[in-house]
């Protein structure tokens, strides 16, 4: 949808259609709309809220290799690259680097039993 704003035009989306597949971290977030001081509409996503690592439910281990990078650990371990941030619910980190950074050590495989990721 094209709009206008002083004389300019903008592009605002469809806050109302989904926007990520289930295998997105960001699936379910709602997007939201903030008006600017100057009125300019600003569209957002809204916050995501990792699980709590005790909550989520334990159904394997990924023993990282060296090098290992987080995609490619996520290709091994859950069968697709673009899950590596359920490794870093799993382990308790925003920093998803950490997770395998650190030859020969086992990271927990988790789910989260909200159905959330």
């Amino acid at each position: 949808m094209s709009n206008q704003l002083q004389g300019q035009p903008y592009f605002m989306p469809d806050l109302s259609t989904p926007r990520f597949p289930k295998s997105s971290r960001y699936f379910g977030m709602q997007a939201r709309l903030h008006t600017r001081a100057d009125g300019t509409p600003q569209p957002y996503l809204e916050r995501r809220f990792p699980p709590h690592p005790a909550s989520m439910d334990t159904f394997g281990s990924y023993t990282c290799a060296a090098p290992d990078r987080r995609d490619l650990a996520a290709a091994n371990a859950l069968g697709m690259a673009g899950l590596w941030w359920q490794m870093s619910d799993a382990a308790g980190t925003t920093d998803p680097d950490q997770v395998v950074d650190q030859p020969g050590v086992a990271v927990r495989l988790a789910i989260d039993p909200r159905g959330q990721g």
